[in-house]
């Protein structure tokens, strides 16, 4: 046992969750050697991968970083990264469905992508996207038009990570009513991007407003600390809620 969980049993938390079995589907991760700001190698994508597999995961969508100044990643960049997973998943005494997408930025260059019909998607025509940390992206009414205008179900990953939202929370609920679904990344639950992130995550998930739950996974560590929310009353809250949509991707 590693000595963040030492941490968590030491202070009695009651596990509250088997496994992370009913979740199903990973997404949003960033499991592509080389690429992005992930994993560098394709040893370290199997080694998450297992531990995937062995916390109850039947299929993992991994979704590199496209971001016009600093990942210019397409569907080739990243299917060639991709193969050089499966190609070693192939080898591996533990088996688990393994697929790609592509996380979104809103930049300059997103409409070019819009407009070209090349977006990578998840489930039935879901695409991932992210803001700016620091500052909401222009025209972000008109871009989430543009994207469901061409036939894409909008996801916006880590809307608790958004600080200019923090003190402005009725946005949250502007952008579910324009359609917009939800993915927390769960170990904000636990602290992981700060206390202000842990606290929205928990308001998100007691608003009713979440839909999905990602890793958001950069490498093994952070996937390591995923255990802990099996003891964490609002993931809990989160699963049993059935509102959860991981399992349509």
């Amino acid at each position: 046992m590693n000595k963040f969980l030492k941490i968590w049993t030491s202070k009695n938390k009651r596990q509250l969750l088997d496994d992370f079995s009913q979740v199903k589907v990973d997404f949003h991760s960033h499991l592509i050697p080389a690429i992005d700001d992930g994993v560098k190698s394709a040893e370290e994508s199997i080694e998450i991968l297992n531990l995937f597999h062995d916390y109850g995961f039947q299929k993992v969508i991994t979704t590199p970083h496209v971001m016009s100044d600093f990942f210019r990643n397409d569907e080739n960049s990243i299917r060639t990264g991709y193969k050089q997973v499966i190609d070693l998943l192939e080898t591996q005494d533990f088996s688990i469905d393994f697929q790609f997408a592509a996380e979104y930025y809103l930049d300059y260059e997103i409409l070019n992508i819009i407009k070209q019909s090349k977006m990578l998607t998840l489930g039935e025509n879901f695409v991932l996207i992210e803001f700016s940390f620091f500052n909401p992206p222009e025209q972000l009414t008109n871009l989430i038009f543009d994207l469901q205008s061409s036939g894409y179900k909008v996801i916006l990953a880590h809307p608790e990570r958004y600080l200019y939202f923090h003190n402005n929370r009725e946005k949250y609920n502007e952008l579910v009513d324009r359609q917009v679904f939800m993915q927390i990344n769960g170990n904000s639950l636990l602290g992981e991007y700060g206390i202000n992130a842990k606290k929205v995550a928990q308001w998100l998930v007691q608003q009713n407003l979440v839909d999905f739950v990602g890793s958001d996974a950069h490498g093994i560590a952070h996937v390591e600390k995923m255990k802990a929310l099996l003891y964490n009353e609002y993931f809990y809250e989160l699963v049993k809620s059935g509102k959860l949509k991981n399992h349509q991707l």
